[in-house]
């Protein structure tokens, strides 16, 4: 997993292909900014500390440029902004205007409980009225009530691409019969029906197959932070062969979750579609699946469809298969192709098994609206501050404790008509979601395995040395004494953690982790590296199969939760070594719905119940929600972060002006994922893939929904 993301582009040689890049940098490094201008009444100035520069501005000063956007799409602003000393009601913003200063959008906020005169706050922004701008005016802005009262503004960036032409031509039987290649993007409702549509004619249980060529007909790359020098093998998809299942007008795949292909670098994920038929096509039946790529070995995600025509007697057209969007801060590009499919119906033998779980999931969800409708059930929400706080293009939505309001999900062809089953990646939030429960339930069936200890069930590590009083809990805790730099993230972002993610089996990720050095006393230093919840869940197989549960901690222990709540068929399983040891990765792995998460959620803050009794530890559990000794846990990031057993905590008080702290849990993901447990059971998500982590603009309209103060 790697932590850059360029902004500079490499590009495809294809015909509608975009580039994205940055239109304009600033980081005051070089102690002059002469094309900003300062306004308003307040000190605006650069200001040296160490070896930064940035730009101060207080009071009610501001200062601003103008950037050139014209031709240029998919607009991303991103700035950090610092602050120190702010009243309630003060503020330190940027923000960025369309139309000539008519208009000011707040692109990012710090209030007070974001004022440590240290930490930095990022904001990353994008909205669709930014786009083609002849002009963009950007700014910071300070709003401040008392005299020595700061805030400084650096790192300004605006990226942007160039436009794509989407083709204009249908889909129709005529294309994807035929020899010549796809043309480009299409439009996201060319693939769904259309007026005309019709039940399917016929039954549709049988096998699909398709057979990728080398490369695409199309494909352009937007970011690519780790470009392949010569022939890139990314760009060949692997064959796919699927069982499908007709239920009604939905086609439902018989295998879910990622399908382990022979291809080096990615797998496949295949979601619930549609069928139907349009009177044009002459006797076809038209099926559209959501599909992924995902990254082999990893989580990476590359969201899109494949569509094509079908009829009864085993006739199949080419099929249609697009990727428009990704949660993947590394690596991203559109890609289309008509690609050879076979189709052989037949019966399914798991077919009813299929149907009925399927129908199960869908009817165990809680009631879905979109999320306008959030400001006519609570009025005075601001939609504007909840997408700041998601991120560009993300996939978000907040749960009130009865309702889940859902934000459509952008794509670069047009919202996708078929979010409810697009697979978003866990990355890290399987610390939380599997490595902290399958622990404390194994607390909850043998008590004190906390405090089990990792030599006594990891013989690599033993024979390391210094690890004979590292226990369990301090894996979860991600204090295990081992570590090279107690810095922020900087085990985690280093070079030699490519070795880690990389390998395949469970033997060389252990020796990687235990090989760590040790450097302090475990349990008394936080440095966050995933190698130690990877320990971890080995050390728990090795418990389970000890004590007679089974042979595999998530089969035997987190497999259970997701069947007691319904959810998806995707968290049936999570990556694993590629090894005949299967040892699941723990600490990030998991492929699912917006659903599934907000579920998850919702299961945790209600106390993870199943059938009326507790299935966790609930000492555990209440410590990692900081339900008891609120703020316990180690310092990370800044005063108002823990980490504690798996879970983050943020102290949002300050920031709706709360007499006392209010620390929320969360779960965090790479690239932008995060996952917040608001008191009285109301939950917010928010998957980007821009490294914009900062949710805080979201807390005032959560207070809207259920004060948080009281």
């Amino acid at each position: 997993m790697i932590r850059a993301l360029c902004l500079a582009a490499t590009l495809a040689v294809t015909a509608g292909s975009a580039c994205a890049g940055s239109l304009y940098h600033q980081d005051f490094q070089k102690g002059l900014a002469p094309e900003w201008r300062a306004s308003g009444e307040g000190d605006v100035r650069l200001s040296f500390y160490k070896d930064n520069v940035s730009l101060k501005f207080a009071g009610h000063g501001r200062s601003g440029v103008e950037v050139a956007a014209r031709g240029f799409r998919d607009i991303v602003v991103r700035a950090n902004i610092a602050a120190l000393g702010l009243a309630s009601g003060d503020g330190c913003y940027a923000e960025v205007s369309p139309d000539n200063g008519a208009t000011w959008i707040t692109a990012l906020s710090v209030r007070r409980g974001q004022d440590d005169g240290v930490s930095r706050i990022n904001g990353t922004f994008a909205d669709p009225r930014l786009d083609d701008a002849a002009k963009l005016l950007f700014r910071f802005r300070a709003d401040l009530s008392r005299s020595d009262a700061i805030c400084w503004g650096d790192d300004v960036d605006v990226s942007g691409a160039a436009p794509v032409a989407l083709r204009s031509g249908p889909l129709d039987v005529t294309l994807m019969t035929g020899a010549a290649p796809l043309g480009g993007l299409s439009p996201t409702s060319a693939f769904m029906p259309g007026p005309g549509a019709q039940a399917a004619t016929g039954h549709f249980d049988g096998r699909l197959t398709i057979h990728p060529a080398k490369a695409p007909d199309g494909m352009a790359e937007l970011g690519d932070s780790d470009p392949v020098t010569g022939s890139d093998p990314r760009k060949t998809w692997p064959d796919l062969t699927i069982d499908l299942v007709q239920d009604g007008g939905r086609i439902i795949p018989a295998q879910r979750g990622p399908i382990v292909s022979a291809s080096p670098e990615w797998d496949w994920v295949i979601e619930p579609g549609q069928v139907w038929t349009d009177p044009a096509d002459g006797g076809y039946s038209r099926v559209v699946l959501p599909v992924a790529l995902e990254e082999r070995n990893a989580n990476c995600l590359h969201n899109g469809r494949l569509l094509l025509l079908l009829k009864p007697d085993g006739s199949a057209s080419k099929a249609v298969v697009q990727f428009d969007a990704d949660t993947c801060a590394y690596y991203k590009f559109d890609a289309w192709s008509l690609v050879p499919a076979s189709y052989r119906a037949g019966s399914v033998a798991s077919a009813d098994a299929v149907i009925a779980r399927d129908r199960a999931e869908r009817a165990s969800r809680p009631p879905l609206k979109p999320l306008d409708a959030l400001t006519a059930d609570h009025p005075g929400i601001d939609l504007a501050a909840l997408a700041r706080a998601a991120g560009p293009s993300a996939v978000f939505g907040i749960y009130d404790g009865t309702v889940h309001y859902a934000a459509p999900c952008h794509t670069r062809a047009g919202d996708d008509p078929l979010c409810a089953e697009r697979s978003l990646p866990s990355y890290s939030t399987a610390k939380s979601l599997v490595a902290a429960q399958a622990l404390f339930r194994l607390e909850a069936l043998i008590p004190a395995t906390v405090n089990e200890k990792v030599a006594d069930h990891v013989p690599y590590c033993a024979g390391k040395g210094g690890w004979g009083d590292v226990r369990l809990i301090d894996l979860l805790d991600m204090a295990s004494g081992h570590y090279d730099s107690a810095v922020t993230e900087a085990d985690e972002d280093s070079p030699a953690m490519r070795a880690f993610f990389g390998s395949t089996t469970e033997a060389a990720k252990i020796a990687f982790a235990c090989d760590k050095p040790r450097k302090s006393a475990p349990g008394k230093v936080w440095v966050y590296h995933t190698p130690d919840t990877f320990l971890l869940g080995v050390a728990m197989n090795d418990v389970v199969r000890k004590a007679g549960l089974g042979q595999d901690y998530y089969d035997s222990l987190i497999r259970p939760v997701w069947a007691s709540l319904g959810q998806s068929p995707d968290l049936d399983d999570i990556r694993r070594t590629y090894d005949t040891a299967a040892q699941p990765f723990s600490g990030w792995g998991l492929t699912y719905h917006r659903d599934d998460v907000m579920r998850a959620a919702r299961y945790l803050a209600g106390g993870a119940q199943i059938d009326g009794k507790s299935y966790l530890d609930p000492r555990l559990l209440n410590e990692a929600l900081q339900r008891s000794s609120p703020g316990g846990g180690f310092v990370a990031t800044g005063a108002h972060f823990r980490y504690r057993h798996g879970f983050w905590a943020r102290d949002v008080g300050p920031l709706v002006g709360c007499s006392r702290p209010i620390w929320t849990p969360f779960m965090s993901g790479y690239g932008g994922i995060s996952v917040v447990m608001f008191p009285d059971g109301v939950v917010y998500y928010a998957y980007n893939d821009d490294n914009h982590f900062d949710w805080a603009a979201a807390v005032s309209e959560i207070d809207k929904i259920k004060p948080l103060c009281s």
